[in-house]
């Protein structure tokens, strides 16, 4: 086992804290049979090869020895290792993510005059991470197979985040979906189908006939989200009162597949699914968010406040005039001006508002929040 490991000049190699040579020891002690030295080991990769969505030198070396672990029956933990293999293959450059053209706090980093050579060497590692893990497909799809549904549900999430293999991949998840008695593998299953976004008439008619049949809510809603995800616009109505439901509830948008072997609430979210419907999804699911407001706490009212802005203005786009408004912006505008919960602490979404010329700038803090909701006020106020 692990034949090789000690072969890599993992001191040469770099990860979130320098030099890499701390690794073997990690990966030797997920195979070990201490659990807690396991679960130290797995914390430990968590935050080196791969640290906060970001991926380094080291973590291309480090993944074939993950796989072997992963399909070695005898080691303990493998739906951990295979969270890792999941994070390492959608894992994202830090300069990419940070020194964006309108960070202001990275504007200095872009004027470097290496920062080009240093955003591609970090691409170059975000690539090879995925590569890497994306030559485990055939070890992956026998996962897949394993009576373990930790194992073959954590197994179809890595897959899901392999796209250069979306037919195949797809049509072995799909196969899962259709024959899980587990629910939350069932549930799982439908989400990977819509990460994968996979093109197929079978796909989308067993998706629709989820959402249209009796099944238990948190069935019906996993397959109302990949409906969303692979058709947009296209998406069956029936698809839409459960996209609603998840977003006027989060709480149960967070727990209703708990028990899956990766953090799913992190990659679904109900409400930009409804902004991927587009207007379709306006006359029912407005209705249903604006009443949620009135039960909202602060953190749930910040986000259904988000759903609403991104519903009623499509695409961001910007606000010029009272007049220029239509009848739901106007609603919305003014469910969310009145709703005290909101501006408890609105910074959340406030920017929303910045960003679509409905408030000034200067808003972050609570006298700033005071003078955007005035403002709001005097939108309304100025309207037909």
């Amino acid at each position: 086992m692990l034949e090789g490991l000690d072969e890599v000049d993992w001191l040469s190699l770099r990860h979130a804290y320098g030099p890499a040579d701390d690794v073997p020891d990690q990966i030797r002690a997920l195979a070990g049979p201490n659990r807690p030295s396991r679960e130290d080991a797995l914390y430990g990769l968590f935050g080196n090869i791969w640290h906060q969505g970001t991926v380094y030198e080291a973590s291309e070396y480090a993944v074939p020895f993950l796989l072997e672990l992963a399909g070695d029956p005898a080691v303990s933990g493998r739906d951990g290792i295979l969270s890792l293999l999941h994070a390492l293959a959608t894992g994202h450059s830090y300069l990419d993510v940070h020194a964006t053209p309108d960070s202001h706090v990275f504007a200095a980093e872009r004027a470097e005059p290496d920062f080009v050579q240093r955003l591609e060497r970090e691409l170059s590692h975000v690539r090879a991470a995925h590569d890497a893990v994306a030559r485990g497909a055939n070890l992956l799809l026998d996962l897949t197979r394993d009576r373990d549904p930790m194992i073959s549900g954590g197994a179809a999430h890595v897959l899901s985040a392999l796209p250069d293999d979306k037919s195949r991949i797809a049509a072995r998840i799909l196969e899962m979906a259709q024959s899980a008695s587990d629910p939350i593998l069932r549930g799982g299953c439908l989400l990977c189908l819509g990460t994968l976004r996979p093109v197929g008439s079978e796909t989308s008619t067993y998706l629709e006939q989820v959402v249209r049949v009796p099944a238990p809510r948190e069935i019906v809603y996993a397959a109302a989200w990949a409906l969303a995800q692979a058709a947009g616009p296209a998406t069956v109505d029936e698809a839409i009162p459960p996209l609603a439901s998840a977003v006027a509830d989060p709480t149960f948008a967070e727990d209703c597949l708990h028990g899956l072997p990766w953090d799913w609430s992190a990659e679904v979210r109900p409400g930009e699914a409804l902004i991927r419907i587009g207007p379709r999804a306006v006359s029912v699911a407005v209705p249903t968010l604006i009443n949620a407001l009135g039960r909202a706490d602060r953190v749930d009212a910040s986000f259904i406040s988000d759903a609403l802005l991104g519903l009623i203005f499509p695409g961001g786009r910007v606000y010029t005039r009272p007049d220029a408004l239509v009848p739901e912006q106007l609603r919305v505008i003014r469910a969310i001006a009145e709703a005290d919960v909101v501006w408890e602490h609105p910074s959340l979404f406030v920017c929303g508002f910045q960003q679509l010329g409905l408030v000034g700038p200067g808003a972050h803090t609570e006298s700033g929040w005071r003078q955007a909701r005035a403002e709001l006020r005097g939108v309304l106020d100025g309207s037909p």
